[in-house]
C-alpha cells in the first residue's frame, strides 16, 4: 500500500475525485495556475480546466 503522505488528492472541476498525484506534480499544477487548493486537510487540489479527452470521449 502506498504511503499517502507523499500524495495529494485531486478533484476535477465538477468535484469528482481523481487519482492522487505526487506532491511535486501538485506543486507544478498550482504554480502554473492549472489548479487551486480545494481543502487543506487532507490536502486536496481542484483542477481549473477539464480535460477534453475525459470520460466518454475518445
Amino acid at each position: 500500500m502506498p504511503n499517502y503522505q507523499n500524495y495529494v488528492f485531486v478533484v476535477d472541476t465538477l468535484g469528482q475525485p481523481l487519482s492522487p498525484t505526487h506532491r511535486a506534480r501538485a506543486r507544478k499544477l498550482l504554480k502554473q495556475g492549472l489548479a487551486a487548493v480545494f481543502r487543506t486537510y487532507p490536502f486536496t487540489i481542484i483542477l481549473k480546466k477539464t480535460d477534453s479527452n475525459g470520460p466518454g470521449k475518445s
